[in-house]
């Protein structure tokens, strides 16, 4: 079984598909409506291509000389397109010179604006992969060695990610992009996503990353953020509290438990300055819309950058590895995320056409519908055993029947012959081309080799601890092994499981780890049933010969005692002789008795 039950080919093929759906989803937007070029008088009409009202109230050759009763003379931002002064899918009226009339005709935005649009990108393409950036952080561990396709299918992520990225950029205006400079500089300087993950590495050996709380905890304040969207611009300074506010709590939490302040002090003022533009744009404009434009540049352009400040939290160890080990296995939550965000944003379109929604509205509740779906796809138990099926359905049903063949002849492990024959049946039913067993001497205390397959020589195994761990690939050590489980016996390691490569895939899942480990207990109790019935063998041949000695001794003694009698009556016979007859006769009996 392949890394992934979905072929090579067709992962790409899908992959490429969804990547020119999007981008023409992208080209193929209507554009704003009017063609405008600046005239003395305000806005020369150079060309009507779509204005979403028929018959359509500008025709080509308007001049436009006011926007919403502010005209361009009194408006400090007359260098600004008038039909961007709204947001998109709102009425806005427009006060026009057609030769030598003056019309007031309302006029409405026909589609969301560039920026407005690349966040719904952004929700299709960029989520799906910051969920599976989540979700695969979470069952995928470490150090996987990399397989056949796994760099070609990198690439092709990779350039189709840059694709997105390149496009989404393109419809920023210059405002956003310094803002994104300064939310950008803002982030990296306060170390968001180091002060959340920048101690997990040294817990992955041990288990899995909890990529599902992060991904619960950044959605939701996500979602929080669009909802505010929706409330009055005056709103925007209750997102900015919100930002504010968080930090401040962590900074007190950490005054009154004695932590250092320092990561959250930086994180405070980083969130500051990182809204500061925004609040002197409000300021110095009198524009409400512009923090709109401003945080709606910030919240794109994270959704776009944000994985890979956590894969590099995360991962910063072993970046490209992770990267490539992220895309193979990309495609599969890629799919069904955006799959289910299409039929969502299809069902809001259609509710809003019938609710008489602005596409404003439309956009923002399929954001926030998407970020719910999202958040309780990640909850849904079911999409993970899917995801985990679809992975490694197959490898997960043979370990299943290793693991009932262990149960079924687990008194035959104390055998060496069947602890041979059953490791072999293992790696064989698995396509593990190496393995190797070793067991510590209890008069050396040393690890030795019992048990290897492959062509494995003895290695010296000391340092691998008491938990089961992914062994980084290429060490100048461990040149085959991937995957090292203990055999815990009274709670100490007393020996190791070492297992190599699984045919042409290296992988294998955190549950997977965790089957095996469970085995590997198994493994541990028969070499302990055989060590014990060892010990129990030794003990007895220590009693029976006690009890033979001891037998033989009793024995001993009752023939001494049988013979010491007659002696004692003859010498008492011979002194009471001696003391009436002839001294030499009595000498004589005695030398005889001698």
């Amino acid at each position: 079984m392949n890394y992934n039950i979905i072929p090579y080919k067709v992962s790409v093929i899908v992959l490429l598909v969804l990547t020119a759906f999007y981008l023409a989803i992208y080209a193929l937007q209507p554009d704003p409506g009017l063609s405008l070029q600046p005239h003395p008088d305000g806005w020369f009409v150079d060309d009507v291509e779509d204005c979403g009202i028929t018959p359509c109230p500008v025709v080509s050759g308007d001049i436009i000389t006011a926007v919403d009763d502010i005209t361009f003379e009194e408006s400090r931002n007359d260098r600004r397109l008038a039909p961007f002064t709204q947001s998109p899918g709102e009425h806005v009226t427009l006060q026009l010179q057609r030769g030598t009339q003056s019309l007031v005709v309302d006029w409405f935005m026909p589609t969301t604006d560039g920026l407005g649009f690349s966040r719904l990108l952004a929700v299709f393409f960029v989520m799906p992969f910051l969920v599976a950036a989540g979700f695969i952080a979470y069952q995928v561990p470490e150090n996987q060695v990399r397989n056949p396709h796994g760099r070609k299918l990198f690439i092709v992520v990779l350039v189709s990610y840059a694709l997105f990225l390149v496009s989404g950029l393109l419809s920023f205006t210059l405002l956003a992009g310094a803002s994104l400079v300064s939310h950008a500089l803002a982030w990296i300087q306060a170390g968001t996503m180091t002060e959340l993950h920048w101690e997990l590495p040294e817990r992955l050996e041990s288990r899995p990353l909890p990529g599902r709380k992060v991904m619960y905890a950044f959605l939701g304040v996500f979602a929080l953020m669009e909802i505010l969207q929706l409330l009055p611009w005056r709103a925007y300074y209750l997102a900015c509290a919100i930002q504010v506010v968080v930090p401040g709590l962590m900074l007190f939490w950490r005054v009154a438990r004695g932590i250092a302040v320092k990561p959250s002090l930086i994180m405070l003022a980083g969130v500051i300055l990182s809204w500061l533009p925004a609040v002197i744009w409000m300021l110095t404009t009198n524009e409400s819309t512009s923090p709109n434009l401003i945080y709606t540049a910030f919240v794109s352009v994270m959704l776009l950058v944000w994985p890979f400040f956590y894969i590099y939290a995360n991962y910063r160890q072993n970046l490209s590895a992770s990267l490539e080990k992220m895309g193979r296995q990309w495609i599969i939550v890629l799919s069904f995320t955006s799959l289910s965000g299409i039929v969502l944003t299809i069902v809001t379109v259609v509710a809003g056409t019938v609710f008489g929604w602005t596409a404003y509205q439309i956009v923002n509740s399929a954001f926030i519908g998407i970020a719910i779906l999202l958040i309780a796809t990640l909850s849904f138990r079911p999409f993970e055993q899917l995801i985990d099926k679809l992975l490694y359905g197959e490898s997960n049903h043979l370990l299943n029947l290793a693991a009932k063949h262990m149960s079924e002849n687990l008194i035959s492990l104390g055998d060496p012959h069947g602890l041979e024959d059953y490791a072999t049946y293992f790696c064989q039913l698995l396509e593990i081309y190496r393995c190797a067993i070793y067991i510590k001497d209890e008069e050396s205390g040393e690890f030795r080799m019992i048990f290897a397959r492959g062509g494995v020589r003895a290695e010296d195994v000391t340092g691998l601890g008491d938990v089961p761990r992914y062994l980084k690939p290429g060490s100048n050590v461990w040149q085959w092994a991937r995957v090292s489980l203990p055999l815990i016996i009274r709670g100490t390691p007393n020996g190791y499981w070492l297992l190599g490569a699984r045919g042409d895939d290296d992988f294998y899942s955190p549950r997977q780890i965790n089957t095996m480990f469970q085995m590997a207990g198994g493994l541990a109790a028969g070499l302990e049933m055989r060590r014990q019935r060892d010990s129990l063998e030794a003990q007895l041949e220590v009693i029976v010969n006690q009890e033979r000695m001891a037998a033989l001794g009793r024995m001993a003694a009752s023939i001494a005692h049988q013979i010491n009698n007659p002696l004692q009556v003859l010498v008492g016979s011979l002194e009471a002789y001696g003391g009436y007859g002839d001294p030499g006769l009595q000498n004589q009996y005695l030398i005889k008795a001698h």
